[in-house]
C-alpha cells in the first residue's frame, strides 16, 4: 500500500492511497483530517470520499497540489475584469 499526502484547491489535505489487488492496482481518496470510519465492532475501514469535505468540490488526482496552495488575501487580490451595468437612464449610450 503507497500513501501519499496531497492537497486540494481550498487547502483540504487528502490522501492518495494505492493499493496492490492482484496484478492491477486499486486507487482512492481519504479525508486526511478524518481517514478512518470505525464500527461498532471496532473494525476500521477507510473513509473514501470522491468530494472535498471543505469546498464540496470534486475531488481528481490531475487537479490535486503536492504542497499546500498558497490561498491569495485581499492585498495580493488580482482584479477580476468585472464591469459593472449601469442601471439608471442618466446618461444616453454614445
Amino acid at each position: 500500500m503507497k500513501v501519499s499526502k496531497l492537497f486540494h484547491r481550498c487547502g483540504c489535505p487528502i490522501l492518495h492511497i494505492r493499493q496492490q489487488v492482484g496484478p492491477a492496482e486499486k486507487s482512492f481518496f481519504v479525508d486526511a483530517n478524518n481517514p478512518v470510519i470505525e464500527s461498532s465492532d471496532g473494525k476500521r475501514s477507510p473513509r473514501v470520499i470522491e468530494r472535498c469535505p471543505q469546498c464540496k468540490g470534486f475531488v481528481k488526482l490531475e487537479k490535486l497540489y503536492s504542497e499546500p496552495p498558497s490561498l491569495g488575501t485581499a492585498d495580493t487580490k488580482a482584479p477580476t475584469g468585472y464591469m459593472p451595468a449601469r442601471m439608471g437612464s442618466d446618461d444616453p449610450p454614445k
